[in-house]
């Protein structure tokens, strides 16, 4: 299910957020079609009978609010944390406005996150994810770091979109 030894889903593929690059909005709408929380929970535990199954991630696009997706995904991480061996790790894709939302995902049994910030450079984060706060982004990627330790939180820069190296440099050294 998408990913090479893990079962990797994404809730949603419709977005409030527009972001330029994404492609979630533009998939062809029959893959996701009759998939909702508990379909892909069920999915996920078909997956880990599988001799190559080594570990689940969750993503997905934000349909309405983003708080509203993390207790999506807060849900099915519960009950997949419940239902699979302890030893396999979880791992959660979301946009996070509110910090308390970090500690929801961690609560129901999230093991690792990854935050996007998507491009360093300010400008081009406005043009490319204007309706997203990068702000917000730094300080949730900050805190996961604090919440479920080093090793255990990732982020994306894209580039080629104009930025310079000095910028790329600089985001990368901040998010290590």
């Amino acid at each position: 299910y998408h990913a090479p030894e893990q079962a990797f889903f994404n809730l949603s593929q419709d977005c409030i957020y527009d972001c330029k690059f994404c492609n979630s909005p533009r998939l062809n709408r029959n893959l996701t079609k009759n998939l909702d929380p508990d379909k892909i929970i069920d999915m996920v535990l078909e997956a880990s009978t599988r001799t190559d199954f080594k570990a689940v991630a969750i993503t997905s696009a934000v349909p309405d609010d983003p708080h509203k997706t993390v207790m999506r995904m807060a849900y099915v991480i519960s009950v997949l944390r419940e239902k699979l061996h302890p030893s396999v790790p979880i791992g959660v894709e979301p946009y996070i406005e509110e910090l308390e939302d970090v500690r929801r995902l961690k609560a129901a049994g999230a093991d690792e996150i990854k935050i996007n910030i998507e491009t360093f450079d300010r400008e081009i984060f406005r043009k490319v994810c204007g309706k997203q706060d990068f702000d917000a982004i730094l300080k949730a990627i900050r805190y996961s770091v604090a919440l479920f330790g080093r090793g255990k939180v990732c982020s994306n820069i894209i580039y080629g979109m104009g930025e310079t190296d000095e910028n790329v440099i600089e985001g990368a050294e901040t998010l290590a």
